[in-house]
C-alpha cells in the first residue's frame, strides 16, 4: 500500500523504499506453554470484536448453526464465547451495500436458540486474557482490518486463530499457527463489494470455509495444541518486547 502511493514519483519511490523498515508490533507473552486439553471437553472457540458484523460475527454464528442443523456437528461437542456488541450493524466494509436489519434480527435469534453459544457485549480486556488461557481457538474472519492486534493477543495466551486473508493477517497468521479463510481480494488486500451479489459472494465464502474448519478442528483436536505451540513461538520469535526495543534505538543511533 505504501508503495502505490509512490507510484507517481519514481524517483523519491526510491529513496524512500530504501529507509523503509517493516516492525511488527511488540507484544507481551501470557502463556510460555499451552496446557494439555481434556479431550472429553467440548471445543472452546472464542470470537471478540467490538463492532460484531464487521468482525464476521454473523457469518461465525451461521457456520455453527448450519453445521448443527445439517447434523455435521453435536451441538455437545462445542462451547462458543461471543463477545461484542450487535447493536453495531454497520460494516463500513460493504460501503453502499449494507445488510437488511433482518440479517441481524436472525443473527441475535441464533444466539439465543443454541445453549452452546454465550454472549457478552463487553468484556474488560484483563478478563479477555483469562478467557483466551482458557479457550481452544479465537475466531476473526473480519470483513476488514487494519492490523489485526487481536490477532497477537489470542496467540500470546496460547490460543491459535482462524482469520480471513485481508491486510496483515496472512503475515502474523501463518498456516502453521492458525486456520485461513481465504478469498479473492483487490489490490489493497482488501474484499472487493461493489454490489449485493458480491457480498453475498464473499460472505458465502467466509461461511463455508469457516465450517470446514470448524469440523476439522472438532474431528481432530490435536491440531490445537500444535498450532498452540507454534503461536506461542511465533509471538517470542517475531514480536519479542526486547526485540523491538533495540530494532527501534538501532534505526534512532543511524
Amino acid at each position: 500500500m505504501e508503495k502505490k502511493l509512490y507510484q507517481r514519483r519514481p524517483e523519491l519511490a526510491k529513496v524512500i523504499m530504501e529507509k523503509t523498515v517493516i516492525m511488527h508490533p511488540p507484544q507481551k507473552l501470557h502463556l510460555t506453554a499451552r496446557p494439555e486439553r481434556d479431550p472429553g471437553q467440548p471445543v472452546h472457540f472464542v470470537f471478540i470484536g467490538n463492532e460484531f458484523y464487521r468482525k464476521g460475527g454473523g457469518e461465525v454464528v451461521r457456520a455453527f448453526a448450519e453445521l448443527v442443523e445439517e447434523g455435521q456437528l453435536q451441538p455437545d461437542r462445542i462451547q462458543v464465547s461471543l463477545i461484542g456488541d450487535l447493536e453495531k450493524k454497520h460494516n463500513y466494509a460493504h460501503a453502499h451495500y449494507q445488510d437488511d436489519p433482518l440479517f441481524g434480527s436472525y443473527t441475535e435469534s441464533v444466539i439465543a436458540r443454541y445453549t452452546f453459544f454465550s454472549h457478552l457485549s463487553f468484556m474488560p480486556n484483563d478478563k479477555v486474557l483469562e478467557l483466551l488461557q482458557r479457550a481452544d481457538v479465537g475466531l476473526l474472519p473480519t470483513w476488514a482490518e487494519t492490523y489485526g492486534f487481536s490477532v497477537l493477543e489470542m496467540q500470546s495466551c496460547g490460543c491459535p486463530v482462524i482469520t480471513s486473508n485481508v491486510r496483515a493477517l496472512p503475515e502474523i497468521n501463518p498456516l502453521s499457527a492458525g486456520w485461513q479463510v481465504i478469498t479473492p481480494l483487490n489490490d489493497d488486500l482488501d474484499y472487493s463489494v461493489t454490489s449485493v451479489q458480491e457480498r453475498n459472494f464473499v460472505r458465502q465464502q467466509i461461511i463455508t470455509q469457516l465450517k470446514a474448519h470448524i469440523l476439522a478442528i472438532v474431528k481432530d483436536p490435536t491440531q490445537i495444541s500444535q498450532k498452540a505451540a507454534a503461536s506461542i513461538q511465533r509471538i517470542k520469535n517475531e514480536h519479542d518486547i526486547s526485540a523491538y526495543q533495540e530494532k527501534l534505538r538501532a534505526i534512532y543511533r543511524r
